[in-house]
């Protein structure tokens, strides 16, 4: 029997199988940052996820969106954000707005090549309608939050993620208490966090072996925007955090295991984005990818570690005039465009600095509003050297191409919160079907 699931924080997809198809699990870690996960920083304990990657292929250039509704409408529809009116920061929890409902979800793909479909986690791509919602979109179950910033013990969704205390930095005490030499309490608990998400990984690889599964199943793992570092998360030596275009918000740890890997073991590096998974993963599936989406299946790239399919991708492009989401940039070849505000953090910064708040330089600077870079990401993968002025060529080479992208572009759809939203306004609990 086929099957798809998506996990907690970690959103995950299995999907299991009697014929031949593979099974698949798709994990998406919110908030995960380049120096959060032990293949990349042996400070942290994530020994199950390390396993699996190092047994696998780790995708070394694997890049989402700025923050998490964007990339998680990338990776269920294989479309750029901006082509569906979703590139500016997350849908809220009282918005009239979901990902649209004319585009074919992932799992809907599946279910139609016999795989039943599973969810667990945080879904975040809007549920003001029933038709919004996972069950509507292609999967048998659903178990997890609708929304973002949902309190782990009490399930109560927290008023604000403006105010650090309004963020869910929570995990049991034996997991901090691994990391008594990590002397800033919030970085010690978002490292404890990320051991035990590395233990549900190790508890689920452990169930499909029992199970006669594990060696059968395709895994894929990736974050869905990078660390953000006013709540621990950490991307060093990346520039940047998440809500910003620099490479520390969208560059992010993933990887892919699975037998039909040819060789293992190895850091792939190859371009990978994140309307990539959507046909990367039917492929891997047996089955045929949809030409006319934004995504390129790099299965047999990854499998045979040949040259990636994908030589450009848009980090974003927004139209939006709030000034805390990077706006435009483009990546071609070796090169990376940055045109308008690169996003609220825009230094380097390191797992041991404490770190609670906004980019103080950022507002007032007006540099940043009219900001114009130019960087070579293969010689300068940290963004320390901006060529904008030394390379006018290139820099008109990939302004047109940015231009092409902008001909695609949809306004964003980010409606003021809708008051018919208010818990309140309902009599026992708060659920879908107010807009």
């Amino acid at each position: 029997m086929l099957r798809l699931f998506l996990i907690f924080p970690v959103l995950v997809l299995l999907t299991a199988v009697n014929g031949k198809p593979p099974h698949v699990v798709f994990m998406v870690v919110d908030d995960l940052g380049w120096n959060d996960v032990g293949f990349n920083n042996p400070d942290i304990i994530s020994p199950n996820i390390d396993s699996l990657a190092h047994g696998g292929v780790i995708l070394d250039h694997a890049y989402v969106q700025p923050l998490c509704s964007p990339s998680r409408s990338a990776f269920m529809t294989s479309y750029y954000p901006f082509r569906l009116g979703l590139q500016h920061l997350v849908i809220n929890e009282g918005a009239p707005v979901c990902a649209p409902l004319d585009k074919t979800f992932l799992p809907q793909v599946l279910k139609r090549h016999g795989y039943s479909t599973h969810m667990l986690g945080k879904w975040h791509l809007g549920f003001c309608r029933w038709e919004c919602t996972p069950r509507y979109r292609g999967f048998d179950s659903y178990y997890g939050y609708y929304n973002c910033a949902e309190d782990y013990y009490t399930k109560i969704r927290r008023e604000s993620v403006v105010n650090i205390s309004c963020v869910p930095l929570q995990v049991p005490k034996q997991y901090s208490d691994m990391y008594p030499n990590v002397t800033i309490e919030g970085r010690q608990i978002f490292s404890g966090m990320v051991t035990a998400a590395d233990d549900v990984v190790g508890r689920m690889v452990k169930v499909l072996k029992e199970k006669a599964m594990f060696d059968d199943t395709i895994f894929f793992f990736t974050a869905d925007n990078g660390g953000w570092v006013s709540f621990h998360g950490n991307n060093y030596p990346l520039r940047g955090s998440k809500f910003t275009i620099w490479e520390g918000g969208t560059r992010v740890p993933a990887f892919v295991h699975g037998k039909p890997l040819q060789k293992t073991g190895v850091r792939y590096e190859g371009l990978m984005h994140a309307v990539d998974w959507f046909p990367t993963i039917l492929e891997a599936a047996g089955n045929c990818p949809d030409p006319d989406s934004d995504g390129i299946s790099q299965w047999e790239s990854i499998t045979t570690l040949s040259p990636s399919k994908r030589t450009e991708f848009v980090y974003n492009l927004d139209n939006h005039t709030d000034p805390v989401q990077g706006h435009a940039a483009i990546r071609v070849g070796d090169f990376k465009l940055i045109e308008g505000i690169p996003g609220l953090y825009n230094g380097w910064y390191k797992p041991d600095n404490s770190w609670t708040g906004l980019e103080p330089s950022f507002f007032g600077h007006s540099n940043w509003t009219d900001f114009k870079g130019l960087y070579n990401i293969k010689d300068d993968p940290h963004e320390h050297t901006n060529l904008y002025d030394k390379l006018p060529e290139v820099v008109k080479k990939l302004q047109a191409r940015m231009s092409h992208y902008y001909t695609k572009m949809v306004p964003a759809n980010y409606p003021p919160q809708d008051p018919k939203a208010d818990p309140k306004n309902f009599d026992m609990f708060w659920q879908p079907g107010w807009c």
